[in-house]
């Protein structure tokens, strides 16, 4: 008898104190379509985690030797957030779990990658000409699952792994993607286990079928009616459906009885994973922060897409040069003003050009990276904080994409390079800014804004833009390494991921005030 493509054999799974998994013993063989029935909220998701590598078990082995040399290539996973990638259409979603790369974002070029990706773009009933240039966003909830199973296919895996594949669909939609399930599994020959709570999916599906009883070791396995009939999958089966709802329900009352009578009705609070408050839970926060962050520099020593550079630095350097020279304007204007009336009644109009340069010199990099943090630091956050809350993350894992590895570096560089460029780029607007309001009746100097520009640059050693240029990049990287670390951190609920933006841009002015201030300490002059 060949070996079990997965097998778990006394699995543990802890949060906190509490156990998800108890001593969990399971397996799935070639060519079954497990269906794992449970309530919502009993851990089946933590089940499939466990599955697919995503969370390593406290005691206990998983053995997935019956998938081959590279286990992780033969399975693929459709998410029930859907997990596909907001910011790229559907044919490059597609792309990216093909040739397992992150940094596509349009289709590929080579005719065997679009004619694969048309291919299974048919098989789940879509058009690849109008539906594979569509984002996301412009889909319905049964049109993005179609697209999840697809990503998954495109794959051509052995094992398919589906959690809640049609959670929030109406019955008729849950009933297509049931219907579509069982004939792609049938026509590929795959195995497949798709986590549920709906009996729906186990009577079209399921062989065979379980009940996910974490607390119990084991998981009960159901004798349907008609025990091995696989040739209909996707069809239903009123007689089918009605047995497998009453061993549900008998499931779930023995399964609450023997709770009662071990005394588990109710969790004992002290074995629930708490949170501190208030000021305990920002100190927990911010040494996290600061543990995520460092942590995440170590992923700069390896390669990475130059794509993703050039996007990051068209994102955040192009993309907040207009705002950095507006700020810069405004701050010129400021500059000359208050400079004037300092020094203009004392007939010491000629040492304009040295405040305004020096000032500038001083503030630029602290405020550039101020702007950086408020524009672009909480940006990322929000983007990396929702890539987690969705599944967009988990998804990359899963197709042999480290989101850390590939995704970190470049943004990191991308911010390290842009701030000293803004920078700079906003001293030169100040300073255009401070000569243009030379030209006008209301300045009361007594220079022209030509000897203005001509003393202005001799104001500006090369060692001190040097300074200048360590600052902002360490100010730039900073940010990037915060606002990604905290955006990255496990995500339940939209509050955690504002929560992970207003700690991202206190942190971040913390961190620019400190090099600022450590820099300007160490070189003075």
């Amino acid at each position: 008898m060949e070996p079990p493509l997965i097998r778990l054999d006394r699995v543990v799974k802890r949060f906190g104190r509490r156990r998800v998994l108890d001593g969990l013993s399971w397996e799935l063989r070639a060519g079954e379509c497990a269906v794992i029935l449970g309530p919502s909220g009993g851990g089946k998701t933590v089940f499939l985690h466990t599955l697919l590598g995503l969370h390593a078990p406290d005691e206990g082995q998983v053995d997935r030797a019956g998938l081959g040399p590279d286990p992780f290539r033969a399975m693929a996973v459709m998410f029930q957030e859907d997990a596909l990638l907001d910011d790229r259409t559907v044919a490059v979603n597609l792309a990216t779990a093909l040739l397992e790369r992150a940094d596509l974002f349009e289709p590929p070029a080579d005719p065997a990658a679009r004619a694969a990706i048309d291919a299974v773009l048919r098989e789940v009933d879509l058009n690849p000409e109008t539906d594979g240039p569509k984002l996301p966003s412009a889909l319905s909830g049964g049109m993005r699952r179609r697209v999840a199973l697809a990503r998954a296919l495109i794959r051509r895996p052995r094992l398919l792994i589906a959690d809640e594949p049609t959670t929030g669909l109406d019955p008729t939609s849950s009933a297509l993607i049931y219907d579509l399930l069982g004939r792609l599994i049938r026509q590929r020959g795959m195995s497949a286990v798709i986590i549920t709570h709906d009996p729906a999916c186990a009577s079209r599906l399921g062989y065979p079928v379980y009940f996910f009883s974490p607390v119990e070791g084991t998981m009960p396995r159901w004798t349907p009616p008609d025990p091995g009939r696989r040739d209909d999958l996707g069809a239903h089966d009123e007689q089918r459906h009605h047995a497998l709802q009453l061993w549900m329900r008998d499931q779930l009352d023995s399964h609450r009885r023997r709770r009662s009578e071990a005394g588990q009705a109710k969790e004992p609070a002290a074995d629930l994973p708490t949170e501190p408050a208030g000021a305990a839970r920002f100190i927990n926060d911010v040494l996290e922060a600061l543990g995520r962050s460092a942590l995440l520099l170590a992923r700069l020593a390896g390669r990475f897409s130059p794509a993703l550079l050039l996007r990051g630095l068209r994102d955040w350097g192009l993309g907040s040069l207009p705002l950095v020279a507006l700020i810069f304007l405004l701050l010129g204007v400021v500059m000359q003003v208050q400079a004037e009336s300092a020094v203009v009644d004392y007939g010491l109009s000629n040492r304009l050009p040295e405040l305004v340069a020096l000032s500038l010199l001083r503030l630029s990099p602290i405020l550039t990276g101020f702007l950086l943090a408020g524009r672009c630091g909480s940006a990322i956050g929000a983007h990396v904080g929702f890539m987690e809350l969705s599944g967009q993350r988990r998804a990359l894992w899963t197709m042999r994409i480290d989101p850390d590895r590939t995704l970190f570096p470049p943004l990191f560089w991308s911010l390290a390079l842009a701030a000293p460029l803004l920078a700079l780029i906003g001293m030169a607007a100040g300073a255009a800014a401070a000569i243009a309001l030379l030209g006008l009746p209301v300045s009361r100097a007594q220079i022209t804004p030509t000897f203005f520009l001509r003393q202005f640059p001799t104001f500006l050693s090369a060692g001190e833009l040097g300074v200048l240029v360590v600052k902002s990049m360490l100010m730039g990287g900073g940010l990037a390494a915060i606002a990604y670390g905290l955006g990255a951190r496990p995500k339940r609920s939209p509050a955690d991921v504002t929560r992970a933006i207003t700690l991202t841009l206190v942190l971040a002015f913390v961190w620019m005030t400190l090099v600022d201030a450590a820099l300007s300490l160490l070189f003075p002059n």
